[in-house]
């Protein structure tokens, strides 16, 4: 049943680029003779006799590497032909081509890790596989809904079936081969059928690159699972990636236990108990702080016998300043000017109590264009901010004028 691949692919004798990498997914480089250069734009595209370079497809990116050494930025497939896309115009009838070895052997890896993934929650739970993405984090949509799906089981069977090195691999089936086969997917071509097959657990028509043994996946991570429509997502690492997924959960985890006191495995029970007593701190913090909002209020209230507030508060925040303008908000006959002076931005404030008949909005206006603000709030309440310092005493005295212009009618 397995031939050579390129009697099939390159069934048009010469004109079609030879892709080598059907042929052996793990060679690293080659040498190719220039078919056919053309340039668009700033980068040129080339069209070789064979190559190494596997194009996108099928959720599969492109790969990386180097031709005579200069980046390799595109590589895509058009009419059964590859194209290399660099920005160097290479004189050169033969070039060496050069993988970027690593970027390949995980893309390898994700891609056959979602096909053992797909497998075994198809074949062991009946849900088939709706669509999938590879890259740093893989996902497969899956038809079915959570609750009727053991993830644990699932990750013990993708690992246990990778323990032992189920062999993969790939095969050029006739039309009598292909209907005797148990596909999980749709074959979407009607020639030149790829099928990859895991040993004992798979068969799936794909024209991706896979690893030859599921040993080379070393390990299958499921990270998360969420509802969307019509199923679910799965999200997982293998191989280098899981790996590296582990490697970095480690030294947070060696991190923060060092930090907290706690071994690996208390951890999560002392993060608990620091998340309730930053709970309890956090509710006297805010205490203390209405406390002292209210002091203020009463403050201003007793040094401002005009009722008119004009105040800069160099250690209040936002939230704190517009509790305290709501204060006189709803008191009655008071209005004025409240500016912060935060570490990350400027704020000011302008106010009345509801029972005055001033409208607030023109001398907001005014100050927001001369100093290039934006803001808002209501007929009782504005206030705008930036991040750049505002003279606040400037503003101060320029609303004050205001204020009192309109009080003068």
């Amino acid at each position: 049943m397995k031939r050579k691949a390129n009697e099939n692919i390159k069934a048009d004798g010469d004109k079609m680029t030879s892709k080598l990498f059907y042929e052996d997914q793990y060679l690293k480089k080659t040498v190719a003779h220039v078919v056919e250069k053309t340039k668009k734009g700033d980068t040129y595209i080339y069209k070789l006799d064979q190559t190494i370079f596997y194009p996108e497809g099928g959720g599969q990116p492109s790969d990386r590497g180097w031709m005579n050494g200069f980046e390799v930025l595109d590589v895509y497939e058009h009419d059964n032909e590859i194209f290399h896309v660099i920005k160097e115009d290479i004189e050169a009838k033969q070039v060496e081509l050069k993988l970027d070895w690593d970027f390949r052997f995980q893309a390898m890896q994700g891609h056959l890790a979602q096909h053992l993934l797909s497998a075994i929650i198809e074949r062991k739970y009946e849900m088939p596989t709706m669509s999938h993405h590879y890259g740093k984090i893989s996902t497969v949509d899956v038809k079915g809904e959570v609750a009727n799906l053991d993830l644990v089981q699932v990750e013990n069977l993708c690992n246990e079936s990778i323990r032992n090195a189920c062999k993969v691999s790939f095969l050029f089936p006739t039309e009598e081969e292909l209907a005797s086969m148990n596909l999980i997917d749709e074959v979407k071509v009607t020639e030149n059928i790829r099928v990859v097959h895991i040993e004992d657990i798979d068969n799936n028509p794909c024209g991706g690159l896979h690893c030859g043994n599921l040993a080379e996946l070393q390990l299958l991570k499921i990270l998360s699972v969420e509802t969307i429509k019509g199923g679910m997502r799965i999200s997982f690492v293998s191989g280098h990636r899981a790996l590296a997924d582990y490697d970095m959960k480690h030294k947070q985890v060696s991190s923060i236990s060092q930090k907290i006191s706690q071994t690996a495995n208390e951890i999560s029970s002392g993060v608990e108990n620091l998340l309730e007593r930053m709970k309890v701190l956090e509710e006297t913090v805010e205490k203390c702080k209405t406390e002292r909002n209210i002091n203020k209020v009463e403050e201003l209230k007793s040094s401002s016998p005009s009722k008119v507030i004009n105040v800069v508060l160099s250690d209040f925040d936002t939230k704190d300043a517009t509790y305290i303008c709501n204060q006189f908000v709803y008191d009655s006959g008071y209005f004025g000017f409240i500016g912060c002076a935060l570490d990350d931005r400027t704020h000011f404030f302008i106010f009345k109590s509801k029972d005055v008949s001033i409208n607030l909005r023109p001398t907001f206006m005014d100050i927001c264009s001369k100093y290039s603000l934006r803001g808002g709030g209501n007929d009782n309440l504005l206030q705008a901010g930036s991040k750049e310092p505002l003279p606040l005493h400037e503003i101060n005295e320029l609303i004050t004028l205001k204020f009192e212009e309109i009080l003068s009618k």
